[in-house]
């Protein structure tokens, strides 16, 4: 019963357990054999203080998650927080799925609750073989519909949340969603509006509009990170390091050749940007000190790591020339803005 795996580090899914109080039993039960079925659960057990922002705190956590249960009982029926969690997580369109710990009547849960099937996790005479264990079949089942959809559905989640508190900065859009998967929300859906138009102001080529200058920054904040903690001349970053007058083809041919290590920064566009003399991809031009250095360290064998800034894609094996095709097999690291501002 364990969920699908994608092939990232980070291959679980994220469960956030939404219960009452006098269910916290019943909650540490549903957490222990979910994360033995291979999933990852968010669940809050530690109450929350009269000063504390509990909203705050909750949101973060159901926006973090892939999927909410929610315990529906006669004490979560009359929760408030509750019923701000499922209106939550319905404002996020997160996957919800409603399981029922215990029989009751009377109490009316969130009408959004009473829209969805319960699962039932006791026996139930009106549901023939339910209880603990076809009900935690029936949700693993459940949570593992979908599964790469619900993972990129709070992976751009989290994206769009980050973009609109930087002042909503472009970044990649959504990929087509499955027909049964939650519908993006509207921050998502501005997210992509704003990346399609900055998409169509890019132009033919497809290279992002920002100077030699701007995409230099993120390589300065790694090199000077890598400064801080390793020994002095240690660290080469390409023509910042060669003095003028230098011939840098051969010194960096030299440097290559000292490497233990390259990192291969790839940002957005990296593929696609061109000689602004020329009109020609830079990548096309065997004089071109990017591929002077790959080519280098490819044709030595030493460790090679592409370094995917703030959403880039491995470029397509078609886009390099020949000699660089063997750089899409290396396993890449990912970087965001938000680890490089912390080195």
């Amino acid at each position: 019963m364990a969920p699908q795996q994608t092939g990232q580090s980070d291959s679980k899914l994220r469960v956030f357990i939404s219960y009452s109080r006098d269910d916290l039993e019943f909650a540490d039960q549903l957490d222990a054999a979910l994360n033995v079925c291979g999933f990852e659960c968010l669940i809050e057990r530690h109450g929350i203080s009269g000063g504390e922002d509990w909203k705050q705190r909750l949101g973060d956590l159901i926006s973090w998650a892939d999927a909410v249960v929610f315990v529906v009982s006669p004490s979560s029926a009359r929760s408030e927080i509750m019923a701000w969690e499922v209106e939550e997580a319905a404002r996020f369109s997160k996957r919800i799925l409603p399981v029922r710990c215990r029989p009751f009547e009377g109490e009316q849960s969130s009408p959004l609750l009473r829209a969805l099937n319960y699962i039932f996790f006791y026996k139930e005479p009106k549901v023939p073989g339910s209880g603990f264990g076809t009900g935690l079949a029936a949700l693993v089942t459940a949570l593992n519909t979908d599964f790469d959809w619900s993972r990129e559905h709070t992976r751009y989640l989290q994206r769009a949340i980050e973009w609109e508190a930087s002042g909503r900065r472009v970044n990649r859009l959504l990929r087509d969603r499955p027909r049964s998967a939650p519908q993006p929300t509207d921050l998502q859906l501005d997210f992509i509006r704003a990346s399609e138009k900055e998409a169509a102001a890019m132009g033919l080529a497809g290279a992002p509009r920002t100077s030699p200058l701007a995409r230099k920054w993120p390589a300065r904040q790694i090199y000077e990170a890598f400064s801080r903690h390793l020994p002095h001349g240690q660290v080469f970053m390409d023509i910042d390091s060669i003095p003028p007058g230098a011939d840098f083809v051969e010194i960096l041919q030299g440097q290559v050749r000292q490497c233990e290590i390259v990192l291969v920064l790839v940002g957005l566009g990296w593929a696609g940007y061109t000689d602004p003399k020329t009109g020609q991809r830079r990548l096309e031009n065997p004089k071109d000190f990017v591929r002077i250095e790959i080519c280098a360290a490819l044709s030595r064998g030493i460790p090679i790591i592409p370094v995917l800034l703030d959403g880039a894609p491995m470029p397509d094996v078609e886009q390099l020339p020949e000699d660089m095709r063997e750089l899409v097999r290396r396993q890449a690291e990912f970087v965001e803005y938000r680890t490089r501002r912390g080195c």
